[in-house]
């Protein structure tokens, strides 16, 4: 547990020694499904307010559906955080084995289970998101809160606001 805060404060000091990516992992897929509840909780009428906005151009039949499917919160927040549950622990794996596969091509050295220690940590860092997003979105009333560079550029249309958009802040930190 004392890694999840050196990993924020002296990263390189994590990996001085062999470790195992069960916490980082378990710590991201948690944070995640909390930062998930409490914002779909908070803003559950905001979301409701787009859904119908969206639904209002869907043809007759399927609106009716959809219009049905907003009353069954409790089975979307559940289905939310099964997907978290598995979806989240799947992207490291897979992120783990594309850099295990690269290392070689690149000139490295780089067991799986370390890319997945270290990928871990770096998803664990990009889950801290949250602790910002979460609050600014319940204060603005705006479910999508954005930390990319890309903000400063929302006025301008073309491609440089749309790379700087990739640029989050969390993902550098990350």
């Amino acid at each position: 547990m004392k890694d999840l805060i050196t990993i924020i404060t002296n990263p390189a000091k994590v990996f001085e020694e062999e470790k195992k990516p069960w916490i980082p992992i378990i710590s991201t897929v948690i944070i995640s499904i909390l930062g998930f509840l409490v914002l779909r909780l908070a803003l559950s009428a905001e979301f409701a307010e787009k859904a119908r906005q969206l639904i209002e151009n869907l043809p007759e039949d399927q609106r009716e559906k959809a219009l049905a499917g907003l009353t069954k919160t409790t089975r979307m927040l559940l289905i939310g955080t099964i997907t978290i549950l598995i979806v989240t622990p799947i992207k490291i794996l897979l992120q783990s084995l594309i850099f295990n596969q690269a290392a070689p091509i690149l000139g490295g050295e780089l067991s799986f289970l370390n890319s997945m220690t270290v990928l871990g940590y770096a998803n664990f860092v990009s889950s801290l998101s949250l602790l910002i997003k979460v609050p600014v979105a319940i204060i603005t009333r705006q479910p999508l809160v954005r930390t990319d560079l890309g903000i400063f550029f929302d006025e301008i249309k073309g491609y440089f606001p749309v790379v700087l958009s990739q640029v989050d802040i969390f993902t550098i930190w990350s």
